[in-house]
């Protein structure tokens, strides 16, 4: 494989990760407007389901599919500030994922 396939990779995976989050946000909404609290607690355990399914094997596939992408074009990774600080950002929110939104819906799914 070479530059233009990882870059591939790493844009598919993208897409799919941003689509989980918009859609697991959409159908939250939806679920409140309703004020079912079934419908509501099915709609957070489904979210919680799709984040172990896509978001999280999303944040592995897109971060090597962007080091690889660099890796084979030649790109400085630590000394392109673009690319350095997309690392940072995304390893705070993976981080604020963990910490702080998991756990979030962990207990929001048990009170309802």
């Amino acid at each position: 494989m070479d530059y233009i396939y990882f870059k591939l990779i790493h844009v598919l995976a993208v897409m799919i990760y941003l689509g989980n989050i918009i859609a697991g946000l959409f159908w939250l909404r939806i679920a409140k407007k309703i004020k079912d609290l079934k419908i509501i607690t099915f709609t957070v355990k489904s979210i919680r389901d799709a984040d172990r399914y896509f978001a999280i094997p999303g944040v592995i596939v897109i971060t090597a599919g962007g080091f690889l992408a660099a890796i084979f074009d030649h790109y400085p990774i630590l000394h392109s500030g673009w690319i350095f600080w997309s690392i940072i950002m995304f390893s705070i929110s993976g981080l604020a994922f963990a910490f702080r939104v998991a756990p979030l819906q962990k207990k929001s799914t048990i009170s309802f």
